[in-house]
């Protein structure tokens, strides 16, 4: 048998036990070992949010059958009503799109997330399910790119969870983490959320990992690409008609610009051949030299992709 048909017929099998609250769940032994198990109870929690209340699981093995036994994080009542009120929760959510386009809808709930939910520093088990973001407004990455796959799924949008990991710099410093990949008019696309949340101010949400594809993704994110689709389309990135910089002319130029406007924020793409180090720099010194052209009592603060060279500008 094809080991990632065993396992999809495995997962299943597992959900809709849990889905019932078994307590021991019996599966036919096959040639699956422990690991196995283990890889298809995170992938089950990562296909259906919707069974947050599994905690952790103990695996056991008898002649015949593999026992999986699931931990639950309340009693059947206590569950039914966390289900309650996040079915509340995110019915208000998808309202919000109604009239909406397939794009608009994936921005508008890209959107409520970040305006909504806090990055959570703690390591709190709810925090990585869908019940932290929607009842406590607080997740990790795990919370974040399920509660997205779990209402674009709502919508009829085909949306996974990636698990790979994120870093700045090398992949020494790397960390695990999760987003999510969409289909958007036949064409696959990643967004983390997660990334986009930590980089957006309160009343400025960003988008440097909206809409990307695999080449771009890569640059700070790591994966096994061969589990995933092939995302091969830029044409739907929101930053593609920005302007880049190549040197500190064209950036003085764009500053200028956008001050003669009176944009009070906006994006800037650094050229790729500026060292990063020089970025914040080179900034601070086109600032300075707008100093004589502009009002005095215009201040900038930056906010900087160091690993995507987006920056951000705030004009007050």
């Amino acid at each position: 048998m094809n080991k990632n048909f065993a396992f999809g017929k495995i997962e299943i099998e597992i959900y809709n036990a849990i889905i019932e609250q078994h307590k021991n769940i019996k599966i036919r032994k096959t040639h699956l070992n422990i690991n196995d198990i283990n890889i298809i109870m995170q992938s089950m929690l990562d296909n259906h949010p919707d069974v947050f209340y599994v905690n952790e699981w103990d695996v056991f093995w008898s002649n015949d059958e593999i026992v999986v036994c699931p931990k639950y994080i309340g009693t059947k009542k206590e569950i039914s009503v966390l289900k309650t009120e996040c079915d509340k929760q995110i019915e208000i959510i998808l309202s919000r799109t109604n009239g909406m386009s397939l794009k608009e809808s994936i921005k508008r709930i890209h959107d409520i997330l970040i305006r909504n939910i806090t990055y959570s520093e703690n390591d709190n088990y709810t925090h990585h399910t869908i019940i932290g973001p929607i009842i406590e407004r607080k997740a990790v990455c795990d919370g974040f790119s399920r509660l997205y796959k779990y209402l674009l799924n709502k919508l009829n949008i085909d949306c996974i969870v990636v698990r790979g990991r994120g870093f700045n710099g090398t992949l020494v410093d790397s960390e695990s983490h999760l987003w999510n990949m969409i289909n958007l008019y036949g064409k696959w696309y990643h967004i983390d959320v997660t990334y986009d949340a930590t980089l957006s101010l309160n009343d400025y949400i960003r988008y440097d990992y909206f809409l990307v594809d695999d080449a771009t993704i890569r640059i700070d994110h790591y994966y096994n690409h061969r589990d995933t689709p092939k995302a091969n389309d830029m044409s739907e990135y929101l930053y593609s008609n920005k302007q880049i910089a190549h040197n500190k002319y064209q950036l003085l130029d764009c500053f200028l610009e956008k001050v003669q406007k009176k944009e009070s924020d906006f994006i800037v793409m650094i050229g790729k051949y500026w060292q990063i180090e020089d970025i914040e720099k080179t900034i601070n010194s086109c600032l300075f030299d707008l100093s004589d052209k502009i009002d005095d009592n215009y201040n900038f603060s930056l906010n900087i992709n160091q690993a995507r060279r987006i920056v951000h500008v705030r004009c007050n």
